[in-house]
């Protein structure tokens, strides 16, 4: 991928996971480790496309699956504010823990799991 697509591509994402932060009420802290960020630092070159190729993939592969995660509960509920709060609230499927707290322990893997334990709500 060219620069200047990796750049327009880390815009957009940038943009996108600011918004699913907002509506999902993470702190700061809590935004950078999802995306699998150790420091605010990192998360910050992020924003000004200044990552190597891989960690920026590994952020694209993350930021794929918080969306596709965001999406589905908007599917299961009707109601905003509930497909929302549902990610931060403690659930047996995880252990007692939330979606957030779930992903923030287990990275990507954790995140493909919490997608596919929704995808299978829809069977």
């Amino acid at each position: 991928m060219t620069d200047e697509k990796t750049e327009r591509l880390n815009a957009v994402g940038y943009a996108l996971f600011n918004n699913l932060a907002r509506e999902w009420s993470l702190s700061l802290e809590e935004s950078y480790r999802l995306l699998g960020f150790q420091d605010i630092d990192t998360f910050s070159a992020w924003k000004i496309n200044d990552l190597d190729d891989k960690t920026n993939a590994d952020v694209l592969k993350m930021l794929s699956h918080l969306i596709a995660i965001y999406e589905l509960l908007h599917q299961l509920f009707t109601v905003q504010a509930q497909a929302n709060t549902w990610f931060l609230k403690p659930n047996q499927a995880f252990d007692g823990y939330s979606c957030l707290d779930y992903i923030l322990q287990h990275g990507l893997v954790g995140a493909v799991q919490v997608r596919s334990y929704l995808e299978a709500q829809f069977v």
